[in-house]
């Protein structure tokens, strides 16, 4: 392979570490949710730059897992879209939880009755 397609394979390479890194961040930061279509959309488009590199310097274990990455971030995509598809969702481009979301309600907590004896197996 020439060396000018190889310098390219590494910039893409080194594009798609920089966009993985980002998006983990952003989610790490509360900033995007996992659940966000930019974040997997970011995630599909990192992970296949990073295939392009690792193929073009025959690591293809590299290739073959950042396969499957963008694979995960499609799936996520096209779920997002048949969730929402006008993409107008809190819960995809803000990570915020609708109130009517029952993961958003308190949990009842109830506690131990400290007043009757314990039970020994």
């Amino acid at each position: 392979m020439s060396p000018t397609v190889l310098s390219f394979a590494s910039a893409l390479g080194w594009a798609g570490a920089l966009g993985t890194v980002v998006a983990y961040a952003l989610v790490s930061q509360k900033v995007l949710s996992a659940t966000s279509r930019t974040f997997q959309a970011t995630n599909a488009a990192a992970a296949a730059m990073l295939t392009v590199s690792a193929l073009a310097h025959d690591s293809l274990p590299s290739a073959a897992a950042n396969v499957v990455w963008v694979l995960i971030a499609l799936v996520a995509l096209v779920r997002s879209r048949a969730t929402d598809p006008s993409g107008t969702a809190e819960t995809f481009e803000t990570g915020a939880v609708p109130a009517e979301d029952p993961r958003s309600a308190p949990l009842d907590v109830v506690a131990p009755d400290l007043d009757r004896e314990p039970v020994l197996a």
